[in-house]
């Protein structure tokens, strides 16, 4: 069998395999010098990982790693992702479900109103950072205290207005912003969330929405709006996020009122810095490390839209009749919901796209964009941008390689863009290999017609039972439509992916978990009937035919087809009936014309029969009719799970370039205790586009007159209840983890037995809220940091024998943040016209009025006809005074605190259990404790034999090093010892004693018969300005100095026994200049002055032991030549791979052959 190249999300790069160590006699000595490239394997064969909790595969196409700095390596590849094909999600820069991987972002989504606006004019708007302003004052702080200690009440009328006040101008008006904008950031392989507050002292605090030791640090200007952050990792590097996006975001809406009178509103648009790309990194001694740079702002526009429909749930339209008939539509429609409200947000962003990364002396990574798209989701394709080319330069501007991104166009619902190759070339632009990807097409006979969106937003298809109405269920099958469905590889060989669609048999209630027992949205249960009833001219106003049989009560819908010819009857119809001798027929469908008819019916078991009847006696023309009957019966034997949250990795099969299968991989999700159960569950609620609306609005007046104004009545109604219908999900967003999650994944591989895993979920970890069916959708703390964890494993043989198993337990810490207040209206009965207040003290001065059975007076009464209770007077009515009151805000709107659970789960105990073959199972126990930063320190393993092995590691909390602390330079482990039945065996420190540099300087072992003596195994003694450590010495004096050349990026010599103060400056820049001068020259180049240069280096220096390299800048070690001058050269081909490794006679040594398509 060939060996063949399967890809993971990050392969190793080509020519990037010689950065490997080589490990010297002595553990304490540096190793910062590379070895023998073919110690390492190039294009290892890797499987593509699954994360098995979602389904979700990760794959990647590498474009290039490469190391920044100790422990700080870039990583630039094209990743994708499955979800990514829901029919909204617009394709990125490289394709749908593609994203370029490279530098970092922080994006921000505005909640509510940016939290730094401030705005005065026709309406008031306070974000939640303007607490100090003179007219209006944010309280948010104050009011969030005020709710949380439960300070308000007539007791307190201080901090009960102000409660009031809030709540009121907060739902009623839109005038104060009550949630906090979100923040998200992803660079290097960090992801996370975090939000922004003003405290009372009016500084801003970064509040982090995920437990980890990044330390974020912001800067706004004198506005309050946010213009860079500064984010520090625990390994003390720095990283800078200041290249600003800047969108300006309205909303439009269009309204149809009952009186067929269209109206429309805009808002006033916002601007707001929107997002914050990675300029730089710099070390924990302010050395610049990577720079970025970025393309002018270019414009895009994003369109989102919503429509609403509202309808009467029934009876209202009595009430209807009696508005029109007594000529009060004017007074009450404008009250009452549209019939339908169309949404449009749109949100034009100035984008920065990505164009150059310099690592600092070691590559430049160029990115190139055109501009000029076919999507039709985009408002403006023609000037949309989107990657074509990824260039990697050494830092003299030699080509390394690029890659050639090609895009193609497919269409469902919409064209979009796909990616479907990357030719990677090399340093000539040369083509060496590519990747060729290829994604999934609609099967059967779906038409364009009855494509549509699941739930979830995937694609669907509409069975022919359904024709009326949004239809949401999920469709097998028709859901991958677009995903990627191969890979093929630079070797010929491929990789398959089958999905399928998610599916669940659980869903999470309020702490416990519900197991499903209605299956009936699962359309595989269902069979689709079809009977077609013909008739023609003859059968006219004849007895009725048979026609269908119900075993149970259906939905049946008809079509009738007709094919009348030139003179048409005026008037024909078909009647229903459940006999074959009823005189009484429901009159299914009448119609005068030969287009097509569709009705649907909800009808009881039973037998039915279809007449067809025409008054038009003398129609006699030869006519066909057909009524298309469909309906669906439930089989018998049914699927007990539902499907749902779009598809999942079913199998990944992988080929080689004969298209032979070289392994398969096959992932099923059943519950391992009943496999007929789905072990998936429900993370969040279903989404939610239907639902009913009761209003508690109460008091709606209309004043009746006669046609000469004469007083005829003054009449009340109340709000109506809808039927309302939206085109999108009212569910907060709140899934970290998916939209279902699998407590158990069974691992396939075929011919070779399979692995089986038991995670948590929301099975056993469900959330703490009832789901809402209709407003308010309120947004919960979901306990997601503590799902997906890995809780049993078993790996079993072919035969089903288990081989091994293991069970892990977990330790939880977790606190509660506050991201804002939702305020919603309350049950009770309020009148329909308090929103109509201008603002809270007119409001305030009404109610307490009404209270004390004193009519207020208002400064402007005028403005408030048709508003308060007595807006009669101008028209010469008195009614009676306050009848509808409804009481103070609290009465009319509640509030909910929208927080968020910040957690972290850490694996406290393992126990690993291997099954002899007729001998006794042998168990090996690790426990493990944290400290209070999530940092193991201690970790104690008990094997089978009862020995047992116990490390500790203490970081720079536990040492007391502030100044480390201070530099966030707190995950590196500063002290670590080791045990064996209690016996410590070895013990080392690493000081950072340079006050003026946060870099090593020794290394300390202990005495094993008195840890408290220590011994300095070795001193580092000096390094450039680049943290390169220039010289060490070991404890037994002996000093080894090592030379940095090619630009100082590269180690050239290693003099053994040596000071670098004891050699010569003009010898050391000898070899450094040439090195430089080689690293401008390029690959493959003529390095006979380098060498020169190195053997009078030696020369000079004879009394030493002498060790130089040479390198092919971003290929990697060309030539070492040791202390013995026998010279050992490594060849590169022009993809650099390695190829060949010869001596200083030019011996081949070894010679590597690849299967690569060229």
């Amino acid at each position: 069998m060939k060996k063949i190249f399967l890809l993971s999300i990050f392969i190793l790069n080509i020519g990037k395999a010689q950065n490997i160590s080589n490990p010297e006699s002595n553990s304490y000595t540096p190793k910062d010098l590379p070895s023998s490239p073919t110690t390492a394997s190039l294009m290892k064969f890797e499987e593509i990982p699954v994360d098995n909790y979602t389904g979700v595969p990760d794959i990647g196409i590498p474009i290039t790693s490469m190391s920044i700095d100790r422990g700080l390596n870039l990583d630039v590849s094209l990743k994708y992702h499955p979800a990514s094909i829901a029919v909204e999600e617009k394709a990125s820069d490289v394709g749908l479900g593609w994203n370029l991987i490279a530098g970092g972002t922080i994006t921000r989504t505005v909640k509510g109103l940016p939290d730094e606006y401030k705005f005065d004019g026709n309406y008031t708007r306070r974000g939640i950072y303007r607490k100090d302003e003179q007219s209006y004052p944010n309280k948010y702080g104050e009011v969030y205290d005020i709710l949380k200690n439960q300070q308000f009440g007539y007791d307190d009328l201080v901090r009960y207005d102000k409660y009031n006040e809030f709540a009121w101008e907060t739902y009623f008006k839109s005038t104060y912003d009550s949630q906090y904008d979100l923040y998200q950031y992803n660079f290097f392989g960090n992801t996370g969330r975090f939000i922004i507050k003003r405290n009372d002292n009016g500084e801003f605090i970064v509040k982090k929405l995920d437990e980890n030791n990044l330390r974020i640090q912001y800067i706004n200007n004198t506005n309050f709006e946010p213009v860079k952050f500064t984010i520090t990792d625990e390994n003390g590097y720095v990283y800078i996020f200041d290249i600003i996006e800047r969108s300006d975001s309205n909303d439009v809406t269009f309204s149809s009122g009952l009186d067929g009178i269209g109206s429309s509103s805009i808002t006033r648009t916002i601007s707001y810095n929107s997002a914050f790309h990675l300029s730089r990194i710099e070390d924990t001694n302010n050395r610049l490390l990577m720079a970025a740079s970025f393309e002018e702002p270019s414009k895009e526009i994003v369109i989102i839209n919503n429509s609403t429909n509202y309808a009467f749930s029934s009876g209202y339209e009595t009430t209807l009749d009696d508005i029109r008939m007594r000529q009060c539509e004017d007074q009450i429609f404008p009250y009452l919901n549209p019939v339908n409200r169309t949404s449009t947000n749109q949100i034009i962003s100035y984008t920065r796209k990505l164009k150059e990364i310099n690592i600092i002396g070691k590559a430049i990574i160029k990115f190139e964009f055109q501009t000029g798209r076919s999507d039709t989701n985009l408002h403006n394709p023609s000037e949309s941008r989107f990657l074509k080319k990824i260039t990697v330069n050494d830092p003299n501007s030699h080509q390394s390689k690029s890659y050639v991104l090609n895009q193609l166009y497919r269409e469902s619902i919409y064209k979009r863009m796909f990616l479907s190759k990357v030719d990677v070339l090399d340093q000539n632009n040369a083509f060496l290999y590519n990747y060729q990807l290829s994604y999934s097409d609609i099967t059967g006979n779906i038409i364009s017609q009855n494509i549509g969106k699941d739930y979830w937003g995937y694609l669907n298809a509409r069975p022919i039972y359904s024709f009326s109405g949004e239809y949401r269920e999920v469709t097998p099958g028709i859901t991958n439509v677009d995903v990627l469905s191969k890979m093929t590889l630079p070797t010929s060989g491929s990789i398959d992916f089958t999905y399928e669609n998610n599916t669940y048999s659980y869903s999470s209630l309020y702490n416990t978990t519900e197991t499903l027992t209605n299956w009936d949205d699962n359309i595989n249960n269902w069979d689709e009937q079809y009977i077609v009833s013909d008739f023609n001219q003859t059968d006219k106003n004849k007895p009725q035919k048979y026609a269908f049989t119900l075993q149970e009560a259906a939905d049946v819908s008809f079509v009738v087809e007709n094919s009348f010819g030139p003179n048409p009857p005026s008037d024909w119809r078909y009647l229903l009936y459940t006999s074959p001798t009823g005189i009484a027929g429901e009159t299914l469908i009448a119609q005068n014309s030969d287009t097509e008819s569709k009705k649907t019916l909800s009808l009881q078991p039973g037998n039915y029969y279809l007449k067809y009847s025409s008054m038009n006696i003398g129609a006699t023309q030869p006519f066909t009719s057909s009524v298309n009957i469909f309906y669906k019966t439930k089989k018998s034997i049914v699927q007990k799970y539902v499907f749902g949250g779009g598809i999942r990795i079913k199998k990944v099969t992988y080929k080689e370039s004969n298209s032979n299968t070289a392994k398969e991989t096959e992932y099923s999700y059943q519950n391992l205790d009943n496999t007929e159960l789905s072990s998936g569950s429900l993370s969040v609620p279903k989404p939610i586009y239907t639902y009913k609306e009761y209003s508690t609005k109460k008091g709606l007046k209309c004043v009746h007159r006669s046609p000469v104004g004469a007083l005829l009545g003054v009449f009340g109604y109340d709000y109506p209840v809808y039927d309302v219908i939206t085109t999108s999900n009212i569910v907060p967003s709140q899934k970290l983890k998916g939209e279902i999650g699998y407590k158990n994944v069974v691992v396939k591989e075929i011919g070779k037995g399979q692995q089986n895993y038991t995670y948590s979920s929301p099975i056993d970890i469900p959330n703490n809220y009832i789901p809402a069916s209709a407003p308010p959708i309120l947004f919960y703390e979901t306990p997601d940091y503590k799902r997906g964890l890995l809780k049993k494993a078993a790996i079993l043989d072919d035969q089903g024998r288990i081989l091994k198993s293991s069970t892990q337990e977990y330790s939880y810490t977790d606190h509660i943040e506050n991201i804002g207040i939702t305020y919603f209206s309350s049950q009770l009965s309020t009148s329909a016209y308090y929103p109509m207040f201008k603002k809270y003290g007119d409001f305030l001065l009404h109610i307490r009025g009404c209270s004390q059975h004193v009519e207020p007076a208002h400064s402007n009464t005028q403005n408030y006809v048709g508003v308060k209770e007595y807006f009669y007077d101008d028209l010469n009515v008195t009614p009676p005074q306050c009848a509808f009151y409804g009481g103070e805000t609290p009465n009319m709107v509640r509030h909910h605190f929208d927080n968020e659970i910040i957690g972290k789960a850490n694996l406290i105990k393992q126990e690993d259990t291997e099954f002899l073959q007729g001998q006794n199972s042998v168990k090996t126990v690790k426990n493990i404790v944290y400290n209070n930063l999530n940092y193991p320190i201690q970790q104690n393993v008990i094997y089978p034999d009862g020995t047992s092995h116990q490390t500790t590691y203490q970081y720079a909390g536990e040492k007391g090093n502030q100044k480390l602390i201070n530099a966030n330079m707190i995950g590196i482990p500063l002290e670590t010892e080791l045990k064996k039945d209690s016996k410590t065996i070895s013990k080392t420190e690493t000081r950072y004693d340079d006050p003026a540099t946060l870099l090593p300087t020794s290394t300390l072992s202990f005495d094993l018969q008195n840890t408290g003596t220590s011994t300095t195994e070795v001193t580092y003694d000096k390094y450039d300005a680049k943290g390169n450590l220039q010289q060490y010495t070991t404890k037994d004096g002996i000093s080894t100095t090592i030379i940095w050349g090619y630009n100082n990026t590269q180690p050239i010599a290693k003099i053994e026994n040596a000071t670098l103060a004891a050699i010569n400056s003009s010898f050391i820049n000898a070899i450094v200049s040439a090195s430089d001068t080689d690293a401008i020259a390029g690959t493959n180049n003529d390095e006979t002055d380098l060498l020169n240069a190195f053997k009078t280096f030696k020369n000079n220096l004879s009394g030493y032991k002498i060790t130089t390299y040479s390198y092919d800048p971003l290929i990697g070690v060309r030539s070492i030549i040791p202390p013995s001058g026998i010279k050992e050269s490594y060849l590169y081909d022009s993809a650099g791979r390695l190829e060949k490794v010869i001596n200083a006679d030019g011996k081949i040594l070894k010679e590597m052959k690849y299967n690569y398509k060229n």
